[in-house]
């Protein structure tokens, strides 16, 4: 929206929207910050003048009632890469196409179909501008254009046109070393965003580029916030620049050729922008100063990591090693190289060589085995159901006994799946059939370290496809002056018909909304207590929601959340959680709406499409009933009793340093848990329920449920059986225990 020059080259032209500060560096390489006007002329060859508004701008509203565009002409270059200048419906272009200084093509009343061409300009006119042109512009004919930039601050003289490079950007926030008063109103930018800003030192030898992530654990920062953080860094003078989902900042490592991005953006994706600062070395190519292995330090049995040889210079320019010129070698065995790829096949440190020409560097890549493991979870993307068809989106993470976190490839575990048959896909682990237990038990291995995660499985049941099942649906807008359509058409390749919301969010102010109202916004009767909704949406990439309305048996309208963040372009499945909605069953589907929010509104498309499909709501296997046994025996006995009928034992309960030992098999089978004996490991395992415990013979340290855990004394084989201490397995597998002093008796249930 400001001014940009590169190089001397005016690319965008000043705007009259006030309070808007620019950043730039000037043919002395010193940095300024001001605010600057745009003076331009039209001279036609009859004499005829008239103002030049700008360059390459987009349209905006300079007040309530003031289009940027009607009744001016501004001027197009090759710079701006679209067939569309300026145009949002508002005003009506004309358009003049120039080479060489001579008119070659005059459009009335509409838009040339063209870009600019690298050795012309295109002069767009519109209201009385467009009657300038008529009347005084001839194919043809020459035309000659002046223009100038100049600051608002009277004592700065320096033409702007000629820096080295200028960007628009924001208000001041630090102004002669203090906190400045705001020059724009900042309530809509405001709360904790992303946040961009450029300033730089009272010397103005040294400027700063700095981003704010929004993100993760980071909140993002406020802008008074982000004004004190610039006075911190010692920034003298200040500006703020185009947060949210457009902060990205990206830098060149060390050696290598390309920048990667380093901050993370809002949003979670990358997009497209229109300008940027970047810092370039113009330093020459000198002789090698370093050179290393470019790689992971850490990885799981299974993993597999590229890594690379990088080269810099004195001036730490990049040098060039081809892949071909370099030769891997291992040396410890526990990893291997495989098509230019690093494998690593057990556990230990390896030591990776790479070899060009005279150059030789090592690297040293640890690969963590099970004793370095403290915890290991499995964790769900969304809440899911385990039904057929369903991927189910894991992600698994490891807490090492150095307190540090690592995320798990899912390649590297052992899996195996209980209440359901599947396989690990790209995407998680895909589900093939059910059995109908109502349990499904997911559990992964990491080098014999356990864990489990347990879901409920059920079914879909499908609610609408706009062929078969129509929903009666009707367009509803907030405000009204948003406009938007809701119609049943094939979209995106799909065989059948969908439900297509059409939104236009140019109008109005505020959170915009336009809804797929059902049955007459009275809502569409659900069957029976789903616990997820699901759909296929197909989206825009516009950055906006997707959510749904339900209403529940007491009339409560509830609201249901598919996605804050259409970032992808085509069909996808998209899945809501109902549970947290504390539902009162029956329930009604009123409506599923595109809504664009305040907060945040223009990091988000304000025109677009997108289609629902597939409608269905997803209902839980009715579980099997666990089947709860009291257990009572006494120690050194070997008769047991469960649930009144006596049983023999051939090993019976013991005192063994102050802990009661029983013989777990028998225990757990009576009590309706599974027992499963590794010989070769010497190691039990566990299952009851949720819980999961993995043990090993002569060894005080457990593994439960994912976590290491140590037993106030180890397992022991006794007699043939294993005996484990009571209390501590008991209580972990969520047992009652009871013990009688005088008779040395214990009831477990």
């Amino acid at each position: 929206m400001g001014p940009s020059v590169s190089e001397g080259t005016v690319i965008t032209s000043p705007i009259k929207l006030q309070g808007l500060y620019t950043f730039g560096i000037n043919q002395n390489n010193k940095p300024v910050i001001d605010m600057y006007t745009f003076q331009g002329q039209i001279t036609a060859a009859n004499g005829s003048m008239f103002p030049l508004e700008g360059i390459n701008q987009t349209y905006y509203w300079v007040s309530k009632t003031e289009h940027s565009h009607q009744n001016k002409i501004y001027l197009y270059t090759s710079a701006w890469g679209s067939k569309d200048r300026g145009n949002d419906g508002a005003t009506t272009p004309t358009e003049v196409l120039i080479r060489n200084g001579i008119i070659e093509q005059i459009s009335i009343g509409q838009k040339l179909d063209m870009l600019v061409p690298e050795d012309g300009y295109i002069l767009r006119a519109a209201g009385t501008a467009k009657t300038y042109v008529e009347q005084n512009l001839k194919v043809g004919d020459p035309i000659h254009i002046d223009y100038s930039m100049q600051s608002t601050n009277p004592n700065n003289t320096e033409d702007p046109t000629t820096f080295k490079m200028l960007i628009g950007g924001h208000t001041i926030l630090v102004k002669d070393g203090q906190a400045a008063q705001y020059s724009r109103d900042v309530s809509g930018i405001g709360g904790n965003r992303s946040r961009t800003g450029v300033g730089y030192t009272q010397d103005r030898r040294y400027v700063y580029l700095i981003t704010a992530d929004h993100s993760a654990d980071s909140a993002g920062l406020t802008v008074s916030e982000f004004q004190r953080l610039m006075l911190k860094l010692g920034i003298y003078q200040g500006i703020n620049l185009d947060g949210g989902g457009s902060t990205q900042l990206v830098s060149r490592p060390l050696g290598a050729v390309n920048p990667v991005l380093v901050n993370t953006t809002e949003f979670g994706g990358q997009r497209q922008i229109v300008n940027g600062i970047g810092v370039y070395s113009t330093a020459p190519q000198g002789t090698v100063k370093g050179i290393f292995v470019d790689g992971t330090d850490v990885l799981f049995i299974g993993e597999k990591a590229s890594f690379s040889l990088r080269a810099y210079d004195q001036y730490y320019n990049p040098m060039s090693i081809g892949t071909d010129q370099v030769k891997w070698s291992v040396k410890n065995g526990v990893g291997a190289f495989a098509n230019g790829e690093f494998v690593a096949v057990g556990k230990g440190t390896e030591t990776i060589s790479a070899v060009s020409g005279n150059a030789k560097a090592t690297k040293e890549v640890r690969i963590i085995g099970s004793e370095e493991v403290q915890s290991l979870q499995l964790s769900l993307g969304q809440t899911v159901m385990v039904t057929p068809g369903t991927t189910i989106p894991l992600t698994a993470e490891a807490v090492l006994q150095d307190g540090s976190k690592r995320s798990v490839p899912l390649t590297s575990l052992e899996w195996e799946f209980r209440g359901f048959q599947g396989a690990l896909g790209e995407q998680g682990i895909d589900v093939q059939s059910v059995n109908g237990t109502g349990t499904a038990q997911i559990i992964a291995r990491y080098d014999g370290f356990s864990t489990m995660l347990t879901l409920h499985s059920g079914e879909d049941r499908l609610f609408a496809d706009f062929d078969t099942k129509q929903l009666a649906p009707a367009v509803k807008v907030t405000p009204t002056e948003i406009r938007g359509a809701v119609t049943t058409a094939q979209v995106g390749g799909s065989s059948g018909n969908a439900l297509r919301i059409d939104y236009d969010f140019t109008e109005g102010a505020g959170t915009k909304a336009v809804y797929a109202a059902f049955n007459n916004d009275l809502g569409v009767a659900v069957e029976g207590e789903p616990m997820q909704m699901k759909m296929d949406l197909y989206g825009d990439n516009s950055y906006n929601w997707v959510r749904a309305i339900v209403v529940d048996a007491n009339g409560k309208e509830q609201y249901v959340d598919f996605t804050r963040n259409v970032n992808w372009t085509g069909w996808q499945t998209v899945t809501a959680d109902l549970t947290p909605l504390d539902l009162a069953y029956p329930i009604k589907l009123k409506r599923i709406y595109v809504v664009n929010p305040e907060d945040g509104q223009d990091e988000r498309a304000a025109v677009g499409s997108m289609a629902i499909d597939n409608i269905k709501f997803q209902y839980p296997v009715e579980r099997a009933q666990a089947s709860y046994s009291t257990v009572y025996f006494k120690v050194g006995s070997k008769e047991m009793n469960v649930d009144g009928i006596a049983m023999k034992v051939d090993q019976a309960p013991i005192v063994n340093n102050y802990n009661t030992m029983i013989p777990i098999r028998f225990i757990v089978d009576a009590l309706g848990g599974e027992v499963i004996w590794n010989n070769q490991a010497k190691k039990l395992t566990i299952i009851k329920g949720d819980s999961l415990i993995d043990m090993w013979l002569d060894n005080p340290e457990m593994i439960y449920n994912g976590k290491r855990v140590t037993a106030p004394i180890a397992p022991q084989a006794m007699n043939g059986r294993t005996m484990v201490p009571l209390r501590f397995i008991a209580e972990t597998l969520g047992w009652k225990v009871g013990w009688d002093q005088k008779t040395n008796s214990i009831t477990l249930q």
